[in-house]
């Protein structure tokens, strides 16, 4: 879940239906908190939102069938309430790794999305990999970051500030599997 610029709730969830359908979706609230809009996303099962300032949102997720036949697909998406999905990134073959987007972000398999008023940062743990989506230029960016001074250590947190900032918590992941 993620709070909008104006105090709105996005969150993404999943739904079974009486007669036993999933449904994955994004949910938008009205100001009293009621849900207003509703995105279905299936077969994407939407793991991290971020709301972006123009009023879209941004999710890193999987596709469970895809994921479990070792299939590709993209794993960052743009969506708009109003029209749905805009654009699609990061296909799943160019992270060689296993990566849990629909946990919550810490552990090793974790990653951390971030949105501001002009990109969208993306970290993955598994893969010390950082996305940058710069809205003003349309392009996506991928840089692999330098964590040989952490050693045994694992990200359990990250930010991302307005000024294109990137600050990180870790701790010690010795022995982990």
């Amino acid at each position: 879940a993620t709070v909008t610029h104006d105090g709105r709730i996005i969150a993404s969830g999943s739904a079974i239906s009486a007669d036993g359908k999933l449904a994955h979706f994004i949910a938008k609230t009205d100001l009293d908190g009621n849900v207003a809009q509703v995105i279905r996303t299936n077969p994407f099962v939407a793991g991290h939102v971020c709301s972006a300032s123009d009023g879209t949102l941004w999710t890193f997720g999987h596709e469970l069938d895809k994921e479990e036949a070792r299939g590709d697909y993209l794993m960052l998406r743009h969506y708009n309430f109003n029209t749905g999905l805009l654009k699609e990134y990061v296909p799943r073959h160019s992270i060689p790794v296993a990566v849990l987007p629909t946990i919550a972000a810490s552990g090793p398999q974790g990653a951390y999305l971030r949105c501001d008023d002009d990109s969208v940062g993306l970290y993955v743990n598994p893969t010390n990999e950082y996305f940058r989506f710069d809205s003003r230029k349309g392009v996506l960016e991928r840089y692999k970051t330098d964590t040989a001074e952490l050693g045994d250590m694992r990200l359990t947190g990250a930010a991302l500030t307005n000024a294109g900032v990137f600050y990180a918590s870790a701790e010690n992941n010795a022995g982990a599997g």
